[in-house]
């Protein structure tokens, strides 16, 4: 089910923040109750801004089956202030604070379904200067483990996973898991056993018995499971194989 945002296409209104979650709320609905879909039967694919209303939709329908942000971002201000000089900055901070806080991050963080993240490693519109380590994905991804697994997620583990996301293409990604042991089998394992103990809600306090290598290793997996790459710019199509959900317990791939 294709939609256009408010003020684009046939859609009539602006596209500001309260009416494109007006517009996507319009949308759920006419999915579920004029089409017959379950909510968890309905899959949000957003790309660009387009994670904005995605992102709305996920915290206003917690129980809708999985959301796949492709070449999105975390919040708006870091994009924007690599590309205004710096005596605009506090006044952009300020608009878009006051009008466009477009905080996608925030509002994931309060969905507990599957997710999926795209992230294009040549992405001009995302990264700052093309380099693959300030795309903004990374941080959306971050701010999701970081809630979802507060226990893994550390100040002692968070540069591992800084090194994975700035790795050069897939090959690059492989060596850092290598380099740390990471055994996927028994990271899919540890995530299983926690599940069938704990139920399968976040957050997943996972971590406080396990050594620093471990958390290394288990976020690293975890990363791997919520975020796939693609090779290509902002406005390129994705392969199908990409619209691929991970699974609604514990967000693994099979």
């Amino acid at each position: 089910l294709g939609w256009n945002h408010p003020g684009f296409g046939e859609s009539t209104g602006l596209p500001f923040p309260d009416q494109e979650y007006n517009a996507i709320d319009v949308v759920i609905r006419y999915a579920f109750t004029h089409l017959g879909f379950s909510f968890e039967n309905i899959i949000i694919f957003a790309w660009s801004i387009g994670g904005y209303t995605a992102s709305c939709a996920a915290m206003s329908y917690p129980d809708i089956g999985g959301v796949i942000l492709d070449a999105t971002f975390d919040e708006l201000f870091p994009l924007a202030k690599s590309r205004v000089p710096d005596y605009l900055e506090n006044i952009t901070h300020g608009m878009i604070k006051e009008c466009f806080d477009l905080n996608i991050a925030q509002q994931m963080c309060c969905y507990q379904g599957p997710i999926s993240i795209i992230r294009r490693e040549n992405d001009e519109m995302m990264s700052i200067n093309g380099d693959v380590s300030t795309n903004r994905a990374n941080f959306l991804l971050i701010k999701i483990l970081q809630t979802r697994y507060p226990n893994i997620v550390t100040t002692d583990t968070l540069q591992e996973l800084l090194q994975w996301l700035k790795a050069p293409k897939e090959w690059g990604r492989r060596q850092v898991m290598i380099n740390i042991g990471v055994d996927q089998r028994m990271c899919k394992s540890i995530l299983t056993q926690y599940m069938n103990e704990n139920g399968s809600e976040y957050p997943w306090l996972l971590g406080d018995k396990l050594g620093v290598e471990e958390k290394k290793r288990l976020l690293l997996f975890l990363a791997s499971q919520y975020m796939l790459h693609h090779d290509s710019t902002h406005c390129q199509p994705v392969p199908p194989d990409m619209m691929e959900l991970p699974g609604k317990n514990g967000n693994l791939r099979n």
